[in-house]
């Protein structure tokens, strides 16, 4: 495994991600539970053999309103992370692991990562009521 210091979002992180199976479409791979891949998983498996065999990334992306929440809010909930458990989170960077490979939000002291979610007030509310943690996210 190497690790790359590079901005999310960026032409180098392209590049570093080209062609590899990324940790954010595991959900993909792992929505039948080792059942037959249903179409999610077959469109992104298609998406990665294309940029393989093109050499350019996929034109296979999009944006929702989720997503901009999402980037909106990050520097705050990284900051609330800080100064919460008295850690610094630097950049994630790339984590390259050959075929695949990962870009956490952030590394957290020496020894952590750190991965951001956005969540709606419905979701968040329904972590309130249920008293823990989405299983989902674990």
């Amino acid at each position: 495994m190497q690790w790359h210091d590079v901005q999310q979002n960026t032409e180098a992180w392209d590049a570093l991600r080209l062609g590899k199976v990324t940790a954010s479409q595991f959900n993909c791979f792992m929505a039948n539970q080792g059942k037959t891949f249903g179409e999610p998983a077959k469109r992104y498996a298609l998406q990665i053999a294309l940029e393989i065999i093109t050499g350019k990334k996929s034109e296979f992306s999009f944006t929702n309103d989720h997503m901009l929440r999402g980037h909106e809010q990050e520097p705050v909930a990284r900051r609330l992370y800080e100064e919460t458990n008295f850690v610094d989170v630097t950049n994630g960077g790339f984590f390259d692991c050959g075929d695949y490979g990962d870009s956490p939000d952030g590394l957290a002291g020496n020894d952590g990562v750190i991965e951001i979610k956005s969540v709606t007030a419905a979701v968040h509310f329904a972590t309130l009521k249920r008293i823990t943690f989405d299983p989902a996210y674990k």
